[in-house]
């Protein structure tokens, strides 16, 4: 979800109405995943009495998932009889609201039976807190984010194995670069202080540095994906890594910067600073992880090593060819069918969910500055 993983999005339009509020029309492409992924419906779960189509309000939804809500079609999904609306107006008539964690200053009626979504897929420290407010406490029932224990995981990207490796002259590859390290990043201030990692790096190995916090930049758009993949592409054929340096240490928080390593299908190695415990859902052998290092000078000598090392440096680039990762696309639709199956097999009460107390504890500060 590019737009807004380094710097507070901003906020979408309150008052969106579709020009087509119920979605019923096909996507354009297909979204079929793996089927140990996909939405399947289970043999023990209680079905509601009826199978009325059950309508989802998107009450504030999220720029970045306009593109792709507009096309979303339930009848890919296990369980078919769902809507998708994002008119406020039908807000009584809906099973399930959604919000995006920049609530509306206003939040509307609850009904009796009625689920309620909490949407944020920024780290704790980013989601703004607008639901310690009165109005909103004891509301929400689910939470959507990409911690793997939310109710529903909406992650950045999601690993599996490529059904068919592709054919590369991995020779070639390593014979055309003629850099080492470059990065794009748009926060400048992050609270995993990476600038302060980065300066002291630079001491032993130059970093070329794209975006709003260096002096290098890709011609279009970079939450377009057409031109970040031309942008990935271009730097591919010259950089040997690309420093994937997250802006806080969280658990589970791996977002585009490792991701799109993988979705573009480059020849970079990713080396990443980030989540703590990275290791439990993407496999190792497919970036270097800063935290294996004791400083910013034996992890220049370990590049420095690996970047003139053409035996060594394939190795790592074979893993990660090894590996695809499910486009954005296919995880929101993915979710929004594992709603709809909920609510028709699992419409029961639930606990409101402490949100202050979910996001408590899944942060650290750095710990690799002390140089």
């Amino acid at each position: 979800m590019v737009p807004h993983t380094d710097q507070q999005v901003q906020k979408f339009d309150q008052d969106v109405h579709g020009a087509t509020t119920d979605i019923t029309k096909a996507p354009e492409e297909s979204t079929t995943t793996d089927p140990k992924h996909s939405v399947r419906e289970a043999s023990n779960v209680t079905h509601t009495a009826d199978n009325k189509p059950k309508m989802i309000l998107w009450y504030n939804l999220p720029f970045w998932l306009k593109r792709y809500s507009q096309d979303m079609n339930f009848q890919q999904c296990a369980f078919k009889s769902c809507l998708l609306s994002f008119d406020k107006r039908k807000a009584k008539e809906s099973s399930v609201i959604l919000f995006e964690q920049y609530l509306p200053k206003k939040a509307p009626k609850k009904l009796a039976g009625q689920k309620w979504g909490f949407l944020s897929i920024e780290p704790p420290p980013g989601t703004g807190k607008l639901y310690n407010q009165v109005q909103w406490k004891d509301k929400f029932d689910w939470i959507i984010n990409y911690h793997r224990d939310a109710d529903f995981k909406l992650p950045y990207g999601e690993i599996t194995k490529q059904e068919h490796i592709p054919e590369i002259d991995y020779r070639g590859v390593f014979a055309e670069k003629t850099k080492l390290l470059v990065t794009m990043n748009s926060n400048c201030h992050a609270l995993s202080r990476r600038e302060v990692y980065f300066e002291e790096l630079m001491k032993y190995l130059p970093i070329d540095q794209y975006g709003e916090c260096g002096n290098m930049s890709c011609t279009g758009d970079r939450t377009n994906q057409e031109d970040r993949a031309k942008c990935h592409k271009k730097l591919s054929a010259r950089y040997k890594f690309y420093l994937a340096f997250e802006n806080s240490f969280c658990e589970d928080y791996t977002t585009e910067k490792y991701f799109n390593q993988i979705r573009d299908n480059n020849f970079m190695i990713p080396v990443v600073r980030g989540s703590p415990n990275m290791k439990e859902y993407i496999p190792s052998d497919t970036y270097i992880n800063v935290n294996d290092f004791d400083s910013p000078k034996t992890l220049a000598e370990y590049l420095l090593k690996v970047g003139n090392d053409e035996k060594q440096y394939t190795v790592y680039l074979r893993n990660k060819h090894k590996y695809k990762t499910y486009s954005e696309r296919e995880l929101y639709y993915r979710t929004l069918c594992s709603i709809c199956q909920r609510i028709h097999t699992n419409p029961g009460a639930l606990t409101p969910k402490d949100l202050n107390k979910y996001f408590q504890n899944k942060c650290h500060e750095p710990r690799d500055l002390d140089f």
